[in-house]
C-alpha cells in the first residue's frame, strides 16, 4: 500500500482532500502574531517567514529542527522567536495535526521529524546559529531526521541543500526539487535516509565532529548482519539477518525514537517493547515467533525474532485464487479455491484465539501479517499492536481494510478483523465499508456466487445489495456520467473534481488530463454523456491563473488540456497552447515518455498538425519524433527489470510511448526509419516482460509483475497492435498474444483505467475481444459502491472514491463507452485509435504507407 494516501483521509469521509487545509495552528503561527513588515505565506505543510530587505540563498546549508508531540509548541516558539529578533528566515509546520501526520508510522521518511527549518545566509551564520539556538534547545527531545547530521544532543540537524523551490520530475512522474552544480546544471537534491553531500560541496570543519561521531555509531558490533531489508515505515526497517556465530537466520525490527507516532500517541520504540512483552508472554505457542534478542545502538532499539519461513496470505491468495488467473477457469476452479480458502481461514482463526487463550489480543489481523508455509500451516507476526485482553483497550494501529468501527475493544478487535478476513482472502477489497458500510454484505453475496461458498459461513450475504452494475453498458454509463457530474464543485478554486492525491502532490494536476477537470470532462464528452459549460469555464479560467505552474507534458500538464479543449470545441485556447509551447520547446529537461515528455507533446502537435495544417506543429512534431529516437539507443541497453531506478516499461511511461509517436510519423511521413525506431522501442519494453504463472505476458518489476494499462503489459500491446498493422513481424505477434491472454482477468485489486480493471476492458474493447470486455465489465460489481444513489467507483489504495480518468469513476466510463461506442475513430485513449493524416481520418486516406511484411 501506498501510505501518502492515508494523509489525505482525515478530512472527507468520501474523496480525498488536502490534509493541511483550516488546521489548528500552533498559538505562536496565528496571523496576528506576525512580525510588522515581515512575509508570511503558507504553503502545502508549512508557513513562512522572511524579514523585510533579507534575500534567502536558491540553496546551501540549512538547519532542520526537530520535536515531540510533546514539546512541538514549546519548540517552535523558541525557534521563530530567535529568527525574528536576528531576522532570518524560517519556514514553521503549521499545527498539533500536521505535526502528527508528519511522523506517523507511515509517513514519508524523507520529512520525517522537521518541525523548522532555518536557512541560513552563509557558513558563519550557520555556525552562530547551530551554537546560539542549539543552546537554547539543548534537553529538548525529537526523532533523529535521517537524512541529516545531528548537532550535539539537542534537536539540530544540517545538511546541504535547496532553499527556493527549483523542481523537476523524476522518472516516475513525481516532482523532485533541483540544486545546481558548479556549472550551473541543475541536478537532484536527494533527500534520502542517510545523510550526504553533493560531491563538489565542503563541510565546514565545525561539522566535522559530528560527522565523526555519527560514523562511529554504526552496526559492526552488532551481533547480527542483516541480509536485506524487508519493509521499511517512518518507525524503523524490518530486515532478514543472520546470528554472526551461528548463521542462524532472523528477522531484525528497529524503533526509532518519537518516530513513527500511531493514533494512541505512541512511538516505534513505544511499540518494538510492547512486540517484546506480548512474544514473552505468549512463549511456546506455535504460531508466534520465538523472541530471540533485543538491543539498543544509538537511538535506536531494535528486536530479534526467529525468521518465520513461508509466503504473506495475501501473495498466497494471488497465487491461487482463479479470479485473478487469465483464460476462463472453471466453476470447480472456484469451487477448489472456497474449500481452501475457508481451510486457511479456520487455522487463522484457530491461531487468533490461542492467543487469546494466552490472555492477548492481537490487534492489527490483516493479510500481511498471516504468513503461509508450504504446508498451509500459518503463522502470525508483527505484535507491536497487542494488548492484554483483560485491559480492554480500543485499537491502536490498524490496515484500513480490517479497522474496528470506533469503541471496540479488546478480543471484540480480533473478532472484527476475522470477519474481514473471510471476505478479503476472497476479494482484498474490505477497505470499501469506509466509503460504503453496505458494501462487506454485497461482496459476500458475490463470494457465496461465486465460489460456492456455504450461505452459512458468510451469513451477511443474505443481506447483500442487489448488482450495482447489471448487464447494460448504457444503463451503467448514464449512472457514472451523473456520479461524475454531481460531484463537480466549480465554487472551489483547487479542484473541479475529486480524484487522486496527485491531485494535491503535482502542480497543476488538478486541471490535467490524468488526474483533472480536463480529463474528466474529456471522458464525458467521449462518453456522449453531454457538455458542463460551467465545468469549460473552470478550466479556461484557471488555465490563465495557473498555465505557468502547469508541466509542459500531456497526461501530466499543457498539452493534455490542450487535447481535451479542442475537443470540447475551444479550440482557439487549444492552438494557442500548442503553438506557444512548440515556439518554446526545450526537449532537454523532458524525458521521451507519453505520459510526461517529448512523445506526449510530439503526438498532440503532430495531431492538430493534421487537423488545421499548421506546418510548424508538423514540424516539431517531426523533431520530436527524431529526439526520442536518438534516445533510444540499442534493445539491450535497458534493463530486464522494470520500475524506479531501472527506468520503466510501458505505455505512459516507457518505451511504447515513444513507439506510439514514431509508429504515427510513420504513417504520416512513410520514413521507415520512424518504423525501425518503433520497433526497437518495443523490443525495449518486451525485454522488461516476462510470463505470469498462467501464461499471460505481463511487465517485471522484480517482486511483482504488472499486466496494466500505464506501466504494464496491456499499454504496451496497444502500442503493438498499431505498429503491426504496418509491419508484421512474426516474433511479435506472439508476445501480443501473450498480452492478450493477461488481458482476460476477471479482476484487478484497483478498477481504475491506468492501474486497473477498466484498462484491461479496454484493451479488450480496442483488440477485437468484445465478449471478453463484456465479461470483465460484469468484474467490476466487485468495487462498484453507492454514493448518493449512484454508482461510483474507488480510486487507487481503494480508501476514497474517484472521478478522474486515470484512478476513478471517469476511466470506467471511457472504457465501457469504447466498448458501446460506434463512432469512427472509436473511443479509446488519446492516441491510440485516430489517423493523424490531414482531416484525421475524416477524409480519403490513399497517401496511407503501405503494410511491410517480415
Amino acid at each position: 500500500m501506498d501510505q501518502r494516501y492515508d494523509l489525505y483521509c482525515a478530512r472527507d469521509p468520501f474523496f480525498y482532500e488536502r490534509p493541511e487545509s483550516n488546521v489548528t495552528l500552533f498559538p505562536v503561527l496565528e496571523e496576528p502574531a506576525t512580525p510588522a513588515g515581515w512575509n508570511r505565506f503558507v504553503t502545502s505543510g508549512w508557513v513562512h517567514y522572511s524579514a523585510p530587505g533579507v534575500t534567502i540563498p536558491r540553496q546551501g546549508w540549512k538547519i532542520h529542527v526537530s520535536a515531540t508531540m510533546e514539546n512541538a509548541e514549546r519548540v517552535a516558539a523558541k525557534v521563530l522567536g530567535y529568527c525574528v529578533e536576528r531576522k532570518i528566515p524560517v519556514k514553521v509546520v503549521p499545527g498539533p495535526e500536521p505535526w502528527r501526520s508528519r511522523n506517523a508510522k507511515y509517513a514519508e521518511r524523507a520529512g520525517s521529524g522537521k518541525l523548522a527549518t532555518v536557512y541560513p545566509r552563509d557558513e558563519q551564520q550557520l555556525e552562530t546559529i547551530l551554537n546560539e539556538l542549539g543552546d537554547d534547545l539543548e534537553g529538548e527531545p525529537g526523532p533523529y531526521i535521517l537524512s541529516d547530521l545531528k548537532w550535539h544532543g539537542g534537536p539540530l540537524y544540517v545538511r546541504y541543500g535547496a532553499f527556493q523551490a527549483r523542481r523537476a520530475w523524476d522518472e516516475s512522474g513525481r516532482e523532485v526539487q533541483m540544486i545546481e552544480d558548479p556549472h550551473g546544471n541543475l541536478v537532484s537534491d536527494p533527500r534520502g535516509p542517510v545523510f550526504s553531500t553533493p560531491e563538489w560541496v565542503r563541510l565546514p570543519d565545525f561539522l566535522r565532529p559530528h560527522l565523526d561521531r555519527r560514523n562511529a555509531t554504526r552496526l559492526d558490533n552488532f551481533p547480527y548482519e542483516i541480509v536485506t531489508a524487508l519493509h521499511y515505515s517512518n518507525g524503523g526497517g524490518v530486515y532478514e539477518a543472520k546470528d554472526r556465530q551461528t548463521g542462524r537466520r532472523v528477522v531484525v525490527k528497529e524503533g526509532r525514537s518519537h518516530a513513527g507516532v500511531d493514533r494512541a500517541g505512541r512511538d516505534a520504540v513505544t511499540r518494538l517493547r510492547t512486540e517484546r512483552a506480548a512474544l514473552e508472554r505468549m512463549a511456546g505457542l506455535p504460531c508466534v515467533p520465538k523472541l530471540i534478542d533485543y538491543t539498543a545502538i544509538g537511538e535506536h532499539e531494535f528486536l530479534i525474532e526467529e525468521f518465520v519461513e513461508g509466503e504473506s496470505l495475501y501473495k498466497a491468495c494471488g497465487r491461487r485464487n482463479p479470479l485473478i488467473m487469465g483464460g476462463d477457469p472453471s466453476p470447480d476452479d472456484f469451487a477448489a479455491y472456497g474449500r481452501w480458502a475457508m481451510a486457511i481461514w479456520q487455522r487463522v482463526s484457530d491461531a487468533v484465539h490461542s492467543m487469546h487463550d494466552q490472555g492477548m489480543v492481537f490487534g492489527d489481523l490483516h493479510l500481511f501479517n498471516i504468513l503461509v508455509g508450504d504446508d498451509d500451516q500459518v503463522r502470525l507476526i508483527d505484535f507491536e499492536g497487542c494488548s492484554p485482553a483483560e485491559e480492554r483497550q480500543g485499537q491502536v494501529i490498524a490496515n484500513p481494510g480490517f479497522a474496528a468501527p470506533h469503541g471496540t475493544t479488546g478480543t471484540d478487535i480480533d473478532e472484527f478483523a476475522l470477519s474481514c478476513l473471510k471476505l478479503a482472502i476472497f476479494a482484498p477489497l474490505t477497505s470499501l465499508q469506509l466509503i460504503d458500510p453496505g458494501k462487506p454484505a454485497h461482496l459476500a453475496r458475490l463470494v457465496v456466487e461465486r465460489f460456492a461458498v456455504p450461505r452459512d459461513w458468510l451469513p451477511q450475504a443474505g443481506d447483500g445489495a442487489g448488482m450495482l452494475v447489471g448487464e447494460s453498458g448504457p444503463e451503467l454509463i448514464r449512472s457514472s456520467a451523473a456520479t461524475l457530474l454531481s460531484t463537480a464543485t466549480p465554487e472551489r478554486e483547487d479542484r473541479l473534481f475529486p480524484g487522486d492525491v496527485a491531485q494535491f502532490l503535482v502542480s497543476g494536476a488538478e486541471l490535467g488530463l490524468a488526474h483533472g477537470a480536463a480529463g474528466v470532462l474529456w471522458s464525458l464528452h467521449q462518453a456522449g454523456a453531454g457538455s458542463f459549460p460551467e465545468g469549460e469555464r473552470w478550466i479556461l479560467k484557471r488555465l490563465r491563473q495557473e498555465r505557468a505552474d502547469l508541466q509542459p507534458g500531456f497526461y501530466s500538464g499543457e498539452q493534455g488540456i490542450a487535447y481535451a479543449l479542442w475537443d470540447l470545441g475551444h479550440r482557439d485556447e487549444a492552438m494557442e497552447i500548442a503553438v506557444s509551447s512548440a515556439r518554446n520547446f526545450d526537449p532537454e529537461p523532458l524525458d521521451s515518455s507519453l505520459f510526461m515528455g517529448v512523445s506526449g507533446i510530439g503526438l498532440n502537435w503532430l495531431r492538430l498538425a493534421g487537423l488545421t495544417g499548421d506546418e510548424g506543429l508538423m514540424q516539431r512534431a517531426i523533431q520530436a519524433g527524431e529526439i526520442v529516437a536518438g534516445r533510444l539507443g540499442p534493445v539491450e541497453s535497458v534493463p530486464t527489470i522494470s520500475g524506479q531506478g531501472h527506468g520503466f516499461a510501458g505505455l505512459m511511461l516507457g518505451g511504447s510511448g515513444p513507439a506510439l509517436l514514431l509508429t504515427a510519423l510513420y504513417e504520416v511521413t512513410g520514413d521507415m526509419g520512424c518504423l525501425d525506431a518503433a520497433e526497437t522501442a518495443l523490443r525495449q519494453d518486451l525485454r522488461r516482460c516476462t510470463a505470469a504463472s498462467d501464461g499471460g505476458l505481463h511487465v517485471n518489476e522484480g517482486g511483482r509483475t504488472m499486466p496494466y494499462l500505464a506501466e504494464g503489459s496491456v499499454g504496451i500491446g496497444l502500442a503493438l497492435q498499431r505498429f503491426l498493422q504496418h509491419r508484421d513481424v512474426p516474433d511479435l505477434r506472439e508476445p501480443l498474444s501473450s498480452i492478450k491472454h493477461a488481458a482476460t482477468s476477471s479482476f484487478c485489486l484497483f478498477p481504475g483505467l491506468f492501474q486497473g480493471h477498466a484498462g484491461l476492458i479496454l484493451f479488450n474493447a480496442l483488440t477485437g475481444s468484445s465478449e471478453t470486455a463484456r465479461r470483465q465489465v460484469r468484474g467490476l460489481e466487485w468495487h462498484a459502491t453507492q454514493w448518493e444513489g449512484k454508482v461510483a467507483f474507488p480510486g487507487n489504495q481503494l480508501l476514497r472514491l474517484s472521478m478522474d480518468l486515470a484512478t476513478g469513476t471517469a476511466g470506467v466510463l471511457l472504457a465501457l463507452a469504447a466498448i458501446e461506442g460506434k463512432g469512427d475513430p472509436p473511443v479509446g485513449l488519446p492516441f491510440l485509435c485516430e489517423s493523424f493524416l490531414p482531416g484525421n481520418g475524416q477524409e480519403d486516406q490513399e497517401g496511407l504507407p503501405t503494410k511491410e511484411r517480415r
